[in-house]
């Protein structure tokens, strides 16, 4: 029985990267595995953002869904967050809590829905040529 879901799991990683590779091809020539990060979600409200609650993004583009708020990697940085999706880094987080860690903050409309998401660990993968 463990090796059918080690199999299985060998498998869907394998076409996931293969569906990552399609559907970034005009995007991104090179894939990198950059390892399990931690992810955080966050709002535009004062609570969240404290003095910078002002609607807009490090980059200077208004929020969306789909932004993410990270250190270390540089603005307009595309990166697919397992289980997530495609997300673009455009904010940068507290150096308190951000400067050099492996931490994405996830970018949501709803405040009480980014904090039922909480934390967790997720494996990331980096699409190097968008940097």
């Amino acid at each position: 029985m463990k090796t059918y879901n080690i199999i299985k799991m060998v498998f869907i990683i394998i076409i996931t990267l293969v569906l990552l590779v399609w559907v970034h091809k005009s995007h991104a020539e090179v894939i990198k595995y950059d390892g399990k990060w931690l992810i955080t979600y966050y709002c535009a409200c004062e609570k969240c953002c404290g003095k910078w609650a002002d609607g807009t993004f490090a980059s200077g583009r208004p929020v969306y869904n789909g932004g993410v708020a990270c250190n270390i990697l540089p603005l307009g940085t595309e990166l697919y967050i397992e289980g997530l999706g495609v997300y673009t880094v455009e904010d940068r987080g507290a150096k308190s809590l951000f400067d050099n860690k492996q931490h994405i903050d996830v970018y949501m409309d709803d405040h009480d829905m980014a904090l039922q998401m909480g934390r967790d660990i997720r494996s990331v993968l980096v699409f190097e040529e968008s940097v």
